[in-house]
């Protein structure tokens, strides 16, 4: 080997500490801190997978077909992506919060890149209120239209939901010929 290529070990374990403190100190903003409580820990990874997930559902349908309706009954792709949105914001600041939900106007988003940054806000948001929840706030049985719950369960409630209206996109991918991202657990 030549001596200029070489790395010495000091060098290499130099770099790789680099590496990993550059890695550790990345920050995306206040909302990625550590949950502290158990709440937290068990339930931000799985939103923040779902999150993603929606995103990518988002960003994969090409802008054309957003106000695309199978039938004339049904809600378009860009009203199932509003809807996923606030319905979080109104799950969460509504019922776990107990806030009047911000009068978002919905008719107001309507770009492709609108859309999506509204919708990262409101998944954004129900993220910071859980971080921000103690065990006991997330244990605590509040009000709810499908039955008193505790707060914990309404942040899953609204998950499942989101979930539930993506997955109802993936036949409009399929009939304009796009394929939709993949799903990860």
């Amino acid at each position: 080997m030549d001596t200029n290529t070489r790395i010495t070990r000091r060098e290499l374990v130099g770099t790789a500490i680099s590496v990993v403190a550059a890695i550790a100190c990345k920050s995306d903003g206040p909302h990625r801190a550590e949950p502290n409580t158990r709440f937290g820990r068990d339930f931000l990874p799985d939103w923040e997978l779902s999150k993603q997930v929606t995103l990518e559902f988002a960003q994969a349908m090409p802008e054309e077909y957003y106000d695309y309706k199978p039938t004339p009954e049904l809600r378009s792709f860009a009203e199932h992506m509003l809807h996923i949105a606030e319905s979080s914001i109104v799950n969460i600041a509504r019922f776990v919060k107990g806030e009047k939900p911000p009068d978002d106007d919905l008719s107001a988003y309507k770009t492709k890149a609108q859309i999506i940054a509204y919708l990262e806000r409101a998944l954004d948001y129900v993220a910071q209120v859980a971080r921000e929840l103690s065990d006991e706030e997330a244990d605590e049985v509040v009000a709810f239209p499908e039955g008193s719950r505790p707060r914990r369960k309404i942040f899953w409630y609204t998950r499942d939901h989101m979930t539930h209206h993506r997955g109802q996109t993936v036949p409009y991918y399929r009939l304009k010929g796009v394929v939709p991202p993949r799903w990860r657990g």
